[in-house]
């Protein structure tokens, strides 16, 4: 006897993998699709493109993304107003993007300026970040919903982390998930949109071919969030539904991106 269940996952012998390399997922638009990382805090602008990001990330011989470097693959846990779910995603870890670009290491600790993203359709994320939480990968866990929610709001919920089965000793697994600029999820490679070919209806992987992802944070798990305060199908974890303009700022200050001429996206700060 199953209970709460939202998904059934039913997965193919094969997939193609996370990054657009195989067809109908390579294709120029996707490839040439530009990220765009600025502010006064870059100094300058930086364009990478999606290939430039997937060519970034080296595999170990277990065939994994090597996390010393710049890539990340793990399984996040995530939530909208209804379900809450796990999704392996794959991508570049965006701290060390945002180093890449010409951010200074010793803004580590900055607790002021915020990582922040619109999508290409306007739609400004309702999630920022702080450099110091994209700095610090355990600002986010992998949380479990407990029993004792039962989406009425009157859970307070359990910061600590969970030991064993104990339910009642904690809702979070543990901690270290770096945010990450991901181009693929559960084995599949992101496209724009749902007309596109590639896209799965099951898998929803359409938002890209850039999206942003992060673990939970405290204040996004005890929150309640009754149906329809949240825009359709965005999970908590998510900042962005299309491909994300990343914006860092310090009153003026952000960072931005877009894509070139015929899909280009224009990041800009929500506040």
């Amino acid at each position: 006897t199953f209970g709460n269940m939202a998904y059934i996952y039913v997965a193919e012998e094969n997939t193609p993998g996370y990054k657009h390399d195989k067809d109908p997922y390579q294709s120029a638009d996707i490839s040439n699709y530009i990220l765009t990382v600025t502010g006064d805090k870059i100094g300058r602008e930086v364009n990478y493109t999606v290939k430039d990001l997937e060519g970034m990330v080296l595999y170990g011989e277990d065939g994994k993304p090597d996390n010393t470097g710049m890539g990340y693959r793990d399984e996040y846990s995530l939530a909208n107003s209804t379900y809450w779910y796990v999704n392996e995603y794959e991508g570049v870890q965006l701290w060390k993007l945002l180093l890449k670009s010409g951010l200074d290491p010793a803004l580590a600790e900055d607790d002021e300026t915020l990582v922040s993203s619109t999508a290409t359709d306007g739609y400004a994320a309702t999630d920022n970040f702080t450099i110091r939480q994209v700095a610090d990968p355990d600002s986010f866990g992998f949380y479990e919903k407990n029993p004792a929610d039962l989406n009425d709001g009157t859970y307070k919920g359990n910061e600590n982390i969970r030991q064993g089965d104990d339910v009642s000793t904690g809702d979070k697994l543990r901690t270290g998930y770096p945010v990450l600029v991901a181009y693929g999820v559960n084995g599949y490679p992101y496209v724009e949109k749902a007309s596109q070919d590639g896209y799965l209806s099951g898998l929803q992987n359409d938002g890209g071919p850039l999206r942003i992802i992060s673990g939970k944070r405290p204040s996004k798990v005890l929150l309640y969030r009754p149906p329809g305060e949240r825009k359709s199908g965005m999970p908590l974890a998510v900042d962005t539904p299309a491909p994300p303009k990343n914006t860092i700022r310090r009153d003026r200050s952000m960072i931005r991106s877009s894509a070139p001429s015929s899909c280009r996206s224009t990041l800009s700060p929500p506040f």
